[in-house]
C-alpha cells in the first residue's frame, strides 16, 4: 500500500546490559498519494513502532455498520481526525455508520440531561425548571429509538404546568408524550392548546410550534 518502506534501526538496552535491535518505518518517510488519499502524519498518530506501520496516508475504507448493517465509508478525512486530532490509536476503526454514532451521542445526552433534571427536581421541588427538561430529555430519548419513560414525562410536565401555570411548555411535552403513546385525542387536545398561546410569538417557540403544527396537520 506504502510502497517499500525505508526501516531505522533501533537499540534498548535493558537494566542486566542486554541489547536488543529491532526495526521501524520510517516516520519520515513520504510515499505517493494515491488520488483522493489525504496525507498522514506519523508524528500525531498513537501506534507502536516496533509492531504496526503508522499512516501515511489515507483512503476511505468501505465497512458495514455493526447496528443496522447498512454500508458505509470511513473516510480519510475522518481518520486523519481520528488518529491524528482525537489521539485515537491507530487499532481503533469505525464500526457505526454516521447515523446510528449520532443516535448514540444523542442516546447518551439525554441520558445525562434526565439524571441531571431527575436530581435537581428532587433537590428543588418548587422550581418548574427541571420538570420541564426532564419532560423534554424523556420525550426525546423516546424519539431518538431509546427507552424513554413517556408517562414519566407527562407526569413531569403536569408538574411543571402546576408550578408555572403561565408558560405553554408543559402542554407541548404532554402532548407530545400522549402523541407517541398512541393517545391522539389527549395529545391534540394539548398540542392546539399550545399553538393557541400568546407566547408562541416568542421567538424561541418557533421550533416547537412548528413540530406542533406537524403533527395536529398530519391528522388532518
Amino acid at each position: 500500500m506504502y510502497g517499500e518502506i525505508p526501516l531505522l534501526s533501533r537499540e534498548y538496552t535493558l537494566p542486566d546490559g542486554k541489547t536488543y535491535e529491532w526495526y521501524e518505518p520510517d516516520p519520515d518517510y513520504r510515499p505517493v498519494l494515491p488520488e483522493g488519499a489525504v496525507r498522514g502524519d506519523p508524528s500525531r498518530q498513537v501506534y507502536c513502532s516496533a509492531l504496526h506501520i503508522p499512516k501515511y496516508f489515507y483512503v476511505d475504507e468501505e465497512r458495514e455498520c455493526v447496528e443496522c448493517g447498512e454500508s458505509f465509508a470511513f473516510t480519510g478525512k475522518e481518520q486523519q481526525f481520528w488518529y491524528e486530532q482525537l489521539g485515537f490509536n491507530l487499532n481503533s476503526v469505525a464500526i457505526r455508520c454516521p447515523g446510528c454514532r449520532a443516535l448514540r451521542r444523542r442516546a447518551s445526552r439525554y441520558g445525562r440531561q434526565i439524571g441531571m433534571a431527575r436530581k435537581a427536581s428532587a433537590e428543588r421541588p418548587d422550581d418548574p425548571t427541571p420538570y420541564l427538561e426532564l419532560a423534554e430529555g424523556l420525550v426525546r430519548q423516546f424519539q431518538n429509538g431509546s427507552t424513554g419513560n413517556l408517562d414519566e414525562a407527562i407526569w413531569a410536565a403536569r408538574q411543571a404546568r402546576k408550578l408555572w401555570p403561565g408558560t405553554p411548555e408543559p402542554d407541548f411535552w404532554e402532548g407530545l408524550s400522549h402523541w407517541m403513546s398512541d393517545r391522539r385525542p389527549e395529545g391534540r387536545k394539548c398540542l392546539s392548546r399550545f399553538r393557541s398561546h400568546p407566547a408562541l410569538v416568542r421567538r424561541r417557540y418557533r421550533g416547537m410550534s412548528d413540530e406542533a403544527r406537524g403533527l395536529l396537520e398530519s391528522e388532518d
